[in-house]
């Protein structure tokens, strides 16, 4: 394991009263990379996670606090809303690190939702590499294809238009080495 956690964490009032939960966990490397590889990817995600609590903290808090106004005056019980980022290191070598990251957002009601994503670095050259990089016979196509096989085979653990779903919102970029 080349990465080390660096976090981010706050409890936002509004009215003397806790509404937003913030936690942003982000990556840092050391180890056998280049000092370039090492900063442009520390850079990377030390900006990322700025990004993250400025929106949580600008856009998020404020949405946070107009949904409280709202409840309390209709006389509605108020919970706890949450930004969480947090990240896994899936893979690590001295060539690449590999990584998903999971952003958990709860607004009220009957639960969260969460979104994932993944960056996979080629640290000898200290950049984001998409999966063709790594494996030049996984073409675009090749992927579409391989996802509608692996529907197709199990149908009921998928939404009805996950082929569609899986083509429209494929990103070679958004992988992880296991």
């Amino acid at each position: 394991m080349f990465t080390a956690k660096e976090t981010v964490s706050d409890l936002l009032y509004y009215d003397k009263k806790p509404v937003l939960e913030l936690y942003i966990e982000y990556p840092q490397v050391s180890g056998p990379f280049s000092r370039y590889s090492e900063e442009k990817f520390n850079s990377y995600y030390l900006k990322k996670a700025r990004r993250e609590n400025r929106h949580a903290r600008e856009t998020v808090y404020f949405e946070t606090v107009r949904e409280y106004k709202a409840l309390k005056k209709e006389g509605f019980p108020f919970m706890l809303n949450s930004y969480r980022s947090s990240f896994e290191e899936e893979f690590s070598s001295e060539k690449y690190v590999s990584l998903t990251f999971d952003l958990y957002t709860f607004t009220g009601g009957a639960h969260g939702f969460t979104e994932r994503t993944a960056d996979t670095w080629d640290m000898k050259r200290g950049e984001r590499v998409g999966l063709s990089e790594v494996c030049r016979e996984c073409t675009p196509e090749k992927n579409i294809a391989e996802v509608r096989r692996q529907i197709k085979e199990n149908p009921e653990i998928f939404f009805p238009d996950a082929a569609t779903l899986a083509a429209k919102n494929y990103n070679p970029k958004n992988f992880y080495i296991k």
